[in-house]
């Protein structure tokens, strides 16, 4: 076990984790990732990273999954 301490603990090595703590460390910061099997291979495996800004609207009006 180690003394050391982390500015920044991200927790999940997907796309968004390791993103964030890419640009914390980038700033100064002391960064751990927590990551349960390997850094991408979790959801962010399988949508290959893909973010969708269009895809988060709320399903809650008729119409709006022909509009996604």
């Amino acid at each position: 076990q180690s003394d050391r301490k982390a500015d920044v603990i991200i927790i999940g090595g997907g796309v968004i984790g390791v993103s964030i703590a890419y640009y914390s460390a980038l700033r100064g910061a002391s960064v751990t990732v927590l990551e349960k099997h390997r850094v991408g291979h979790g959801s962010s495996y399988g949508n290959a990273g893909l973010l969708v800004p269009s895809h988060c609207n709320p399903l809650s009006t008729p119409g709006v999954v022909s509009q996604g």
